[in-house]
C-alpha cells in the first residue's frame, strides 16, 4: 500500500471564515429574539408620569337651629315649650304673672320675646298659635248678673282680643320690620302696626283669640331674594297683646285662656 494521504491543517484565514459565519448566525438569532421582543411580544417600555392632589377635602354641613328668650329658654329647630311669655300690665313694668291673671274688662297687657335664627343656614321661620284652650270658674255664683241674677261661667277664649307683631330684627343687614302676624282690620297678616287694643269695647273679628291661626304663619326675613328666609344669626324681637273688652258680663269672671305659640325654622 502506498501511503496514507498526509492530512491537511487549515489554514488561519479559512479558521476565521468559519468562526465569522457561526458568530455572524449568532447574531442574527439574537436579532430576531430582538425583533420579537421589541414588538412587545413580552416586553415593557417606560413612560414618564406626573401626578397632582388636592388633599384633605373636608365638607360640613350646615346648622339649623332657633333660640326663644321666653322664661325657660330653649334651643331646637321647634322653639316650643320654651316657657311662658313675661306678661306685664300696659304702661307698667310690673309682671302681672308667668302667664296672665287679674285680668280686668279694658285692661290690655303684653310680653315681647326675641327669637333668634342661631343656626348658620338661611332658615323659614313661621309661627302658629296652638293648643287653645280655657276653663270657665268653677263658683257659679259669681257669673251671675248683678242686675238679673242669670248667667252661666265662660272661660275666656270667647272674649279676649290678641296681636302679635313683628317689632325690630338685628342682624338683618339694614332692613326694618313692621309686621303684623295677627289682629290687624286691614288684613291678617300684614305690613304695618297691629290694632290698638287698649279700650276696645268688645271682641273684634280680626283680633279674636279663638281665629288666631292653628297652621303656621310665615314671619319675614332680610333675605327677600330668597322666599323671605332669615339669615344665620338674625333676630327678632316680637310683642304680644292681649285684651279682655271693656264691656264684659260676670259670666267671664274667674275665667282662664292659654294658648301655644309655635315657632318652626325650616330650610324650605
Amino acid at each position: 500500500m502506498g501511503p496514507e494521504p498526509a492530512l491537511r491543517t487549515p489554514d488561519r484565514g479559512s479558521a476565521w471564515l468559519a468562526f465569522s459565519r457561526k458568530l455572524l448566525l449568532s447574531l442574527l438569532g439574537v436579532g430576531a429574539i430582538g425583533a420579537v421582543v421589541g414588538g412587545g411580544t413580552i416586553g415593557t417600555a417606560a413612560k414618564f408620569t406626573a401626578t397632582s392632589v388636592n388633599p384633605s377635602n373636608t365638607f360640613a354641613a350646615g346648622t339649623l337651629t332657633m333660640t326663644n328668650s321666653g322664661s325657660g329658654s330653649c334651643v331646637g329647630i321647634l322653639a316650643s315649650a320654651c316657657g311662658t311669655v313675661a306678661i306685664t300690665s300696659a304702661g307698667t313694668a310690673t309682671i302681672i304673672a308667668t302667664g296672665v291673671s287679674n285680668l280686668l274688662p279694658g285692661n290690655a297687657v303684653s310680653g315681647s320675646l326675641i327669637i333668634t335664627n342661631a343656626g348658620s343656614l338661611p332658615a323659614k321661620v313661621t309661627v302658629a298659635f296652638a293648643n287653645l284652650s280655657g276653663s270657665a270658674n268653677s263658683n257659679a255664683s259669681q257669673c251671675l248678673s248683678s242686675t238679673t241674677g242669670l248667667g252661666t261661667c265662660t272661660n275666656l277664649t270667647q272674649t279676649l282680643n290678641l296681636t302679635l307683631h313683628d317689632d325690630s330684627c338685628t342682624g338683618c343687614s339694614g332692613a326694618t320690620t313692621n309686621y303684623c302676624l295677627y289682629g290687624r282690620n286691614a288684613g291678617n297678616p300684614g305690613s304695618g302696626a297691629c290694632d290698638t287694643l287698649t279700650g276696645a269695647a268688645s271682641q273684634n273679628s280680626a283680633d279674636a283669640i279663638q281665629s288666631a291661626p292653628a297652621t303656621g304663619v310665615q314671619v319675614p326675613g332680610s333675605l327677600t331674594g330668597s322666599s323671605n328666609m332669615w339669615a344665620g344669626g338674625e333676630a327678632h324681637t316680637f310683642t304680644l297683646t292681649l285684651e279682655m273688652p271693656s264691656v264684659e258680663s260676670n259670666i267671664y269672671q274667674g275665667g282662664s285662656a292659654s294658648f301655644d305659640l309655635v315657632w318652626l325654622a325650616s330650610q324650605s
